[in-house]
């Protein structure tokens, strides 16, 4: 009698990887960049959540929102830089690089980390991480994709591609030094410890216009607590044949005030109490609201967990394709969820809560659900208020506005 455990074949693998970020240029940076993120806060010794969101849930009804002055009562600290290159022209056009100079990794942490596709490596952890593959997502998906890393003064190199099947190449080049560095035109940044993901871009996979890029990178849902952090620095370069231009990211929640604030408990399961705070807001101005891209939305509202892990953006889905909404977002903040999105992916019928495609919260699970209820219960007064007074406005709004109105209407009944 053989045994033996059942390979996954090669094909099944790629229709995996092709199914979840590579083709969104949001999603494609956001994981290296959150990994950069959160290997700086590490070797600082901070907490992943940054601060903004527990100084927003400390404003009360009635109370104006403006982050620009909220941000002010975090405590400074030492900034943390990561730098994100993108070129758009010549040999090298689509080639993205994430630079950070965080701790670096060894040769053996690189085979750790990118040898072994969902694995929880981060199990345990208070860190934003819960499949294990986000990164090897984006490298197996994208093109000529490598990973240069320095630790305890080593350079190693990590490149993934595919033959015949997935393919984690890992390898020591020495002692860093300047010539080093230069021969594989690696930053002189990184010579004490550091990291550079680099990958081109696969065709298909659409990148922002110039003059939009900034602003749709620092408003992405999973982005805008890194691009809101006054303690970390995120620089975007773009190198075009017209020259270099140079940005960071900044995001501020829209200027509004506090309608509802709310505190309660969920209970996912027996002897489960994770604590919930609900912050809902009006914004001033009318907000981008498009519930089939998560990616194109400003409204809603943002679920992110103590670590400033963030997990969706909704109204909830049965509110999502209101137009009278618009001005309505708010922050859903979950404590100890992780231990729950860990078990249930560790367990004997193993289920995903949070899609894997990074658009939020898997619906049909039962936790979901549970959530989505225990918020709707606090947040649909606030929305059948605000509904009323948007509709008190149908006088002074635009016969053009109007007919979006009803054509909008008439798609929700």
């Amino acid at each position: 009698m053989s045994k033996k455990v059942i390979e996954w074949a090669a094909r099944e693998k790629k229709r995996t990887v092709n199914a979840a970020v590579g083709r969104n240029f949001l999603k494609t940076i956001t994981e290296p960049l959150t990994n950069s993120d959160s290997a700086l806060k590490k070797q600082a010794g901070v907490s992943h959540g940054a601060g903004l969101i527990d100084e927003m849930l400390k404003l009360k009804d009635g109370e104006r929102v403006d982050t620009s002055a909220i941000k002010t009562a975090i405590p400074k600290a030492t900034v943390r830089k990561v730098f994100v290159q993108l070129k758009t022209s010549g040999s090298e056009a689509r080639v993205c690089r994430v630079i950070d100079t965080g701790p670096g990794m060894t040769r053996s942490d690189l085979e750790s980390k990118f040898g072994i596709y969902a694995e929880a490596k981060a199990r345990g952890e208070k860190t934003r991480s819960l499949f294990g593959r986000g990164a090897l997502d984006v490298l197996l998906y994208h093109e000529e994709s490598v990973i240069f890393s320095v630790a305890n003064g080593i350079l190693s190199r990590c490149q993934i591609y595919w033959e015949k099947d997935a393919i984690c190449e890992v390898e020591e080049l020495g002692r860093t030094t300047k010539a080093l560095l230069d021969s594989f035109k690696l930053p002189n940044s990184i010579a004490q410890s550091g990291t550079v993901v680099q990958f081109r871009l696969r065709e298909g996979t659409p990148v922002p216009q110039e003059d939009q890029m900034v602003a749709k990178i620092s408003g992405f849902y999973m982005l805008r607590l890194i691009s809101a952090d006054p303690n970390t620095e995120v620089t975007i370069e773009r190198i075009r044949a017209g020259g270099r231009h140079i940005d960071p990211l900044t995001y501020d929640f829209p200027i509004g005030t506090v309608i509802g604030r709310f505190t309660d408990i969920l209970e996912p399961e027996k002897g489960v109490r994770l604590p919930l705070d609900i912050l809902v807001v009006r914004s001033d101005q009318p907000l981008q609201t498009d519930p089939a891209h998560i990616d194109r939305r400003e409204n809603g509202l943002l679920f992110v967990d103590e670590n400033d892990a963030v997990m969706d953006l909704t109204l909830l889905p049965e509110y999502d394709k209101n137009p009278y909404l618009q001005h309505v977002y708010g922050i859903v903040r979950i404590k100890d969820i992780r231990a729950v999105l860990e078990a249930k992916l560790e367990a004997e019928e193993a289920v995903a809560v949070l899609t894997e495609t990074r658009d939020g919260f898997n619906q049909k699970h039962e936790t979901t659900k549970l959530l989505f209820d225990l918020v709707e219960r606090h947040v649909k007064p606030l929305y059948e208020k605000e509904e009323k007074r948007q509709k008190k406005g149908d006088v002074n709004r635009s016969d053009k506005l109007n007919e979006r109105v009803k054509d909008a209407l008439k798609v929700i009944n």
